[in-house]
């Protein structure tokens, strides 16, 4: 079973000591994801892709993620996880919903 490491990014640039913490925590449990998620963090996103232990990078890169506010970022990982259980109808939260249309749209 894989790990998701939310990065921590603070003004689009990696924050490479915390990250680097908890990545060492993480690699014991398995291949480990990481998220770099905010508003510019194309270069954070490059720099975590170099750290030891890293099997893939996500990248998420919008405005809206870029204020450190937690409900879009949670949003962000919640709606892989609702569509991976095949729980999609059963969840009544508008946010979550509008969330998951966009983001069913951009895969097509």
């Amino acid at each position: 079973m894989g790990v998701l490491l939310i990065a921590e990014v603070n003004g689009g640039a990696l924050a490479l000591d915390a990250t680097a913490k908890a990545l060492t925590a993480a690699r014991s449990l398995g291949p480990v994801t990481v998220l770099v998620a905010g508003s510019g963090v194309a270069a954070a996103a490059a720099e975590a892709a170099t750290m030891q232990g890293v099997a893939r990078v996500l990248v998420a890169d919008d405005a809206a993620l870029g204020r450190g506010l937690a409900e879009p970022l949670a949003a962000l990982v919640a709606v892989p996880a609702v569509l991976t259980a095949g729980a999609m109808e059963t969840t009544n939260n508008a946010a979550l919903e509008a969330t998951k249309r966009e983001v069913l749209l951009r895969r097509r």
